[in-house]
């Protein structure tokens, strides 16, 4: 729970939104650190869009949850002396749902930005 109050607002998420995004996403991503692949919010649209609007909301206004902020490191080979920690890159695989969340907030931002605000 966060220490100091979050403002309350209307809610930014919209589930149209959300069905956008998520027939946008590509296949054959990383199995996330629970277990989550991108594929199983991909067939399951139609009974997730809602519940994840109400989430998404719902950590706009009370903050993430502390498994979205959790990463597993992955070491990838890049060729050479597989001894050598310098032929290896890391990549982050994050929480999916904490993924889709921020596509969907970036969609978002980009439309209300070229709405032109300014």
């Amino acid at each position: 729970m966060p220490s100091t109050p979050r403002p309350t607002m209307g809610a930014l998420f919209m589930t149209s939104r959300i069905t956008m995004v998520i027939k946008k996403l590509r296949h054959r991503k990383s199995i996330d650190n629970i277990g989550l692949r991108v594929e199983h919010i991909i067939y399951a649209r139609e009974c997730l869009t809602s519940f994840l609007t109400l989430i998404f909301n719902h950590a706009l206004t009370e903050g993430f949850p502390p498994q979205w902020t959790m990463n597993t490191m992955a070491p990838i080979h890049k060729g050479g002396d597989p001894m050598d920690p310098n032929t290896y890159r890391t990549i982050m695989i994050g929480h999916t749902v904490a993924d889709l969340y921020c596509v969907v907030m970036e969609v978002e931002l980009n439309d209300y930005m070229e709405t032109g605000w300014l």
